[in-house]
């Protein structure tokens, strides 16, 4: 599903749930199943905070190259 809606048949139990985005940090959340039938299902929401990443080149006409 392209907006982010999913849904996924349980048993009961704990569950981590991790989301991944490229560009963003990975965050997990807890959930708890119980075996109450009826129940409203759980909504996570999650605030992804973009990565902060960097690359550096360096090219150097020698092979030996002090940082």
């Amino acid at each position: 599903m392209n907006d982010g809606d999913y849904f996924r048949l349980l048993t009961p139990g704990e569950y981590k749930v991790t989301v991944t985005a490229e560009g963003f940090e990975p965050q997990s959340k807890l959930v708890e199943v119980s075996e109450s039938e009826h129940e409203v299902a759980p909504i996570l929401d999650f605030d992804l905070v973009e990565s902060v990443s960097e690359k550096v080149h360096i090219f150097s006409p020698s092979s030996q190259v002090k940082i």
